[in-house]
């Protein structure tokens, strides 16, 4: 008995998300956002490890003071490592290549973290103690993985 009558435009669904605001960036790179509001480590993205693969992880971190990009509670970093994962096992850290970070406040860090109940890489941060800040991440992911065949 009863229903809605909706008349759309035409939508071209390439065309259209090509030129949205919210599209992925075609770089190839990954970027997270997030806010701390104290000193606590907080996870602001994860990237997904598949079996049998190594992932070579370098992530570039700007954080500062939350509307003050002039503030002197500022940190920028640059993390280069390297984890895998075995066909069976979990993720692993490898080696980190080279971490550098300038910072303003001593509290204030970047990592990078294997994470073994969801088998993914986590970009952590640490803020500043009552202090509510803003951090931007950028990262590249090289993954190399053992292709098996089937004859």
């Amino acid at each position: 008995p009863g229903g809605v009558i909706v008349d759309l435009p035409p939508f071209d669904v390439r065309g259209d998300t090509n030129i949205a605001d919210t599209k992925s960036s075609d770089d190839g790179k990954i970027r997270f956002t997030g806010v701390t509001t104290d000193a606590t480590v907080t996870t602001i993205g994860q990237i997904p490890v598949a079996a049998n693969e190594v992932c070579n992880v370098k992530v570039r971190v700007n954080g500062c003071k939350y509307n003050a990009s002039d503030s002197s509670y500022r940190l920028n970093g640059e993390i280069n490592q390297s984890f895998s994962r075995n066909m069976t096992g979990n993720v692993v850290e490898e080696s980190e290549g080279m971490k550098l970070v300038e910072s303003d406040a001593a509290s204030t860090d970047i990592d990078l973290v294997a994470d073994t109940s969801a088998q993914t890489i986590q970009v952590k941060v640490t803020g500043i103690s009552a202090t509510r800040m803003q951090w931007n991440a950028e990262v590249e992911v090289q993954r190399i993985s053992e292709k098996t065949y089937e004859r």
